[in-house]
């Protein structure tokens, strides 16, 4: 097991960050680090409640095995396995965002994946390209499958059902806006009625910056909650 960092629910984002790049190797694992931080202190009063303390976080980047993170608090552990709730395409478009430093780009739709590297630069160029659009709907639909698919996946992994019980963090570009907020609620919803789901939080987070996150929680029996 890789050494504890200490964190405790006071400690700045800034601070942890910076540990983070100094004791995680890889750009994968130094996110994961951070987005289950960020997760922790802005559910802080839930969880002080339920653990207590928080006093130091580990991040298992090798071997790959379940969980990513551990969070060790005052009266144990939780477990986090952190998965991503874009489509694979998504990802894929990841090397392109640099092409647009200068002048920002525009994400891709969810609902309607590029046909090609060049459609999806087209898409992403906010200068002389027609902005890309897609269905409240549609997009909704694809975000509440992609989760369950994601969630079903990490909770039928051996390595997972060996934890028992924790956390599994959904990461990825959250709008915030109420019609994905439903779509969000019913995935967690239905996946509550997996026979592996007891015992284990489901939640998602986003953070732009300090002051502005959209992070939501659920698990059986508690209801769904959200923070922004």
């Amino acid at each position: 097991m890789k050494s504890p960092i200490p964190a405790s629910f006071d400690t700045t984002r800034e601070s942890f960050w910076d540990k983070a790049h100094t004791s995680v190797p890889g750009k994968k694992e130094i996110e994961e680090f951070r987005d289950a931080f960020d997760f922790l202190t802005i559910w802080r009063e839930r969880l002080q409640y339920e653990y207590g303390a928080l006093h130091s976080i580990t991040h298992l980047s090798n071997p790959d095995d379940p969980p990513d993170v551990i969070a060790h608090f005052e009266k144990g552990e939780l477990n986090i396995e952190i998965t991503s709730l874009e489509p694979f395409y998504i990802h894929q478009s990841e090397p392109l965002k640099g092409q647009f430093a200068q002048t920002g780009f525009t994400l891709l739709p969810i609902s309607s994946p590029p046909r090609s590297r060049v459609e999806a630069e087209q898409m992403m160029d906010p200068i002389g390209h027609p902005q890309p659009w897609e269905n409240v709907s549609d997009r909704c639909n694809v975000r509440k499958e992609t989760i369950i698919s994601r969630v079903i996946a990490k909770l039928e992994n051996r390595g997972v059902q060996a934890l028992k019980e924790g956390l599994i963090l959904l990461t990825g570009d959250l709008m915030g806006d109420p019609n994905e907020e439903l779509a969000l609620r019913s995935a967690f919803e239905e996946l509550s009625a997996h026979p592996l789901a007891a015992g284990w939080y489901i939640g998602t987070v986003h953070q732009w910056n300090d002051s502005s996150f959209y992070s939501t929680l659920y698990q059986k029996g508690s209801g769904f909650q959200v923070k922004q």
